[in-house]
Parts: structure tokens; sequence; C-alpha cells
């Protein structure tokens, strides 16, 4: 193997680059206000999954229901449906951040059977396969903190 960048080789940048990442995403998001966010432990990867049960009471009725949630009539968003008529909460959390704040996560229970009992209903994913410096940009910090 060859040095890369300053480093003993490709796969240890590669490796240090999703590590300052992803401290410097869980170090942002302890600075939130209101919304509380229980990382899982992640020693590698392009995603971290977060806990956010205990939110539910920040938010609003309208992403608890199924259908669509835009105000927008002409919108072409197709809305998932939900079999049993229920919003799993981490859905309705990732609508009401994308919609009112701007910030995207992605529910994990879309990546499992709606009929698995083992389902996870309480766990988001945030992407850390991003530069470091993605989580430092002063606009991104402010708009987190005021959440």
């Amino acid at each position: 193997m060859k040095p890369y960048q300053g480093y003993k080789d490709y796969y240890t940048y590669v490796q240090s680059t999703f590590q300052k990442a992803r401290d410097n995403a869980l170090n942002l998001l302890k600075t939130t206000t209101n919304i509380k966010f229980k990382p899982s432990q992640c020693e590698s990867g392009y995603f971290v999954a977060l806990d956010v049960s205990g939110n539910e009471g920040l938010i609003p009725d309208r992403y608890k229901k199924p259908g669509n949630y835009e105000s927008d009539p002409n919108t072409l968003v197709f809305q998932r449906q939900f079999s049993n008529g229920r919003v799993p909460l981490d859905f309705q959390f990732c609508r009401y951040l994308a919609v009112e704040k701007g910030l995207v996560f992605m529910p994990l229970s879309s990546f499992c059977l709606e009929e698995s009992p083992h389902k996870v209903e309480n766990m988001v994913r945030l992407a850390i396969c991003k530069p470091a410096e993605a989580y430092l940009d002063e606009n991104l910090i402010k708009r987190i903190k005021n959440l």
C-alpha cells in the first residue's frame, strides 16, 4: 500500500475522514436546545443511527397523519402510504425536520418490512459521508442549535 494524502494508505485516510465527520456531526447534534438525539455506537460507515424517541411532543400533528402533509396542492411528491394507517415516529420526525427546518434525516423503518416484528420506528439515519468541515458550517450550526 502506498501513502495517500499524508496518511499511511488510502484506507487509513478514508477511516480518519469518516471518523472526523462522525465526531463533528455528533458534537453538533449535542448543541440542540429542544430535540434530543441519542446516537448509536458507530465505528464506521456512511451513516450513524440516532434514536429520536422522547421527541414525539415536538412534532406537529399534521406529520403524524398519513397522506399529504404539504400545503402545496400541486406537489409532485408521492407520499408513502402505510398499510396500518399509522405513521411511524421516525417518518414523523423526518417529515417535520425536512419541511419545517430544512434538515434531512432518513427514517430507518423504511428499510424494514412493515409486518416485521423486528421493525425499528424510533431511529433515523444521518449521513456522515461528507467532509468533516461540513458540520462546522456556521449556518448549519445556527439551524441545529435552534431545533
